[in-house]
């Protein structure tokens, strides 16, 4: 040895870089083992301060934080997460900061486990999180999926991401959305004196349903003028450039797969619950030859799933493909902010619809309009569109045909919260992994390792996705009125009476 810096240890001996470069050892890592130290150990430096050191920090003992406990759950976890900042690179800060070179420990890593544990077919498991909640908790809440997929001689890496999209969402429809009420009902029935006794009267209409109330205030014009729809692309967005970018995150381990594949025969399996989709679907196309793949509650379009998974499935590059759901009374009780259902509907209703927010449709002068029930046939006549399916909803499960009819569909009850970490869910996982062919009928792409040296970031094409989502009309900030456009839910349409 020289000089090396210790970077990590596990019951083996410590894991270090040594600076002799990439040619020594693995790529320049190995593990030291205890012994090894100990009998062999001749010099260790290590500071010892013999005077007073004035400092504006305080010397005292760190007390029990939160921060500890994070920081004790990433001695497991380090060498099982990929995280990602919002611009789809490997992150740069805390615990999980990453750089090309610790990817390609991690396979490292995973090769010695499966030697030491004698693992009769190593199986690794990408699990893409929805990113939703802060990445400590995430993290934390994937520790104990960890240690039941090692149990089974599956050895999991999880990518999450730096920051969440879910309190950004529950601000604007929290926050926003309840104060754009008073405007769209003065705007629709006159000041806030007829406003107000117009609106109670068109609420006391019995033919008229909550649901078309609900749509009507939560998928029109109110929820467009937050920043929702935009949020939601840029979830889309954040997850396209981890796997197309140069510097891409998801790129760069989708590439350090394909190398270990080249050395090591293991077989691959991927997951992806929520919004984690997202990613999954085009990540899955940068892959070698895929055992099977498993979506919980998946966030894509049904047209999406056809132009990315469904063409991997159909030509047999993915051995199995499961989706599980939850039913529609599941989707219906839950919430995210003031929207009274899921994400997942919010998405199928307005998110995922094309120029939802198109600044052509504006609203007219409702007040011309004779009568509430006149009002409501005329706004779902002229501006209400037909929901976007989403792959994850029961309701759309209909929709879903020709190679996508193949796949196993499981729909329970639940909560999305809780669908990753339902053991019935992930036994399920366990035996298909367990289950599956141990190789897909069809090559993959050689890719392009372009990571031992600088790169540009230049963006580069999706491989596996043909209709890029963010194409939607992307003019509302050039064209600040909204349009009051809606959807029409399958599965709640209101009674109008003749």
């Amino acid at each position: 040895f020289h000089a090396f810096l210790i970077i990590g240890y596990d019951d083996d001996g410590f894991l270090v870089r040594n600076s002799w470069g990439q040619y020594w050892g693995y790529d320049g890592y190995a593990v030291l083992a205890y012994d090894d130290w100990k009998t062999n150990g001749r010099h260790v430096y290590a500071p010892a301060f013999t005077g007073p050191s004035p400092s504006l920090i305080d010397g005292a003992p760190r007390s029990a934080a939160p921060e500890s406990r994070e920081r004790e759950i990433a001695k497991t976890m380090w060498g099982h997460i990929v995280a990602l900042d919002d611009e789809g690179r490997l992150s740069s800060d805390g615990l999980y900061a990453a750089t090309s070179s610790t990817v390609r420990s991690y396979f490292y890593l995973f090769e010695q486990h499966a030697k030491k544990h004698k693992w009769k077919r190593p199986k690794l498991l990408v699990h893409a999180d929805d990113g939703s909640q802060p990445r400590a908790e995430t993290v934390e809440r994937l520790a104990k999926v960890r240690d039941e997929l090692m149990d089974q001689e599956i050895y999991p890496i999880f990518v999450v991401w730096d920051m969440p999209w879910r309190p950004d969402f529950e601000d604007e429809l929290e926050v926003r959305l309840p104060a754009g009420v008073p405007s769209i009902m003065a705007e629709l029935y006159g000041p806030p004196t007829r406003s107000q006794k117009r609106y109670e009267g068109f609420l006391a209409d019995e033919d008229l349903d909550d649901s078309f109330m609900k749509y009507f205030l939560f998928e029109g014009r109110i929820v467009s003028e937050t920043l929702a729809v935009e949020l939601w692309r840029a979830i889309q967005r954040r997850s396209r450039q981890a796997c197309s970018r140069v510097d891409g995150g998801a790129r760069i381990l989708a590439e350090r797969i394909s190398n270990k594949a080249k050395e090591m025969d293991f077989d691959i399996h991927i997951a992806a619950h929520g919004t984690g989709d997202f990613l999954l679907s085009q990540f899955a196309g940068l892959l070698p030859s895929i055992g099977s793949c498993h979506l919980w509650a998946p966030a894509t379009t049904v047209s999406e799933f056809e132009s990315t998974y469904g063409n991997l499935y159909g030509g047999g590059r993915i051995g199995q493909m499961a989706i599980t759901v939850l039913d529609d009374a599941s989707e219906r009780a839950d919430s995210i902010g003031k929207y009274p259902e899921s994400i997942l509907c919010l998405a199928s209703n307005v998110l995922a619809v094309d120029d939802i927010d198109a600044p052509e449709r504006v609203v007219e002068n409702w007040l011309q309009i004779p009568s509430e029930r006149d009002a409501a046939t005329e706004w779902r006549g002229r501006y209400e569109r037909d929901a976007e399916p989403i792959l994850g909803l029961e309701r759309c499960l209909s929709q879903i045909g020709g190679i996508a009819s193949r796949a196993h569909v499981n729909v329970v009850s639940g909560a999305h919260a809780d669908l990753a970490m339902s053991p019935d869910v992930l036994s399920a996982v366990v035996d298909r992994i367990k289950a599956a062919p141990t190789k897909a009928t069809q090559p993959a792409r050689e890719p392009t390792d372009s990571h031992d040296g600088d790169n540009d970031g230049t963006d580069l094409s999706p491989p596996a996705f043909v209709r890029d989502p963010l194409e939607s009309a992307r003019r509302r900030w050039e064209h600040p009125q909204a349009s009051l456009v809606a959807t029409r839910d399958p599965l709640s349409r209101a009674r109008l009476a003749p």
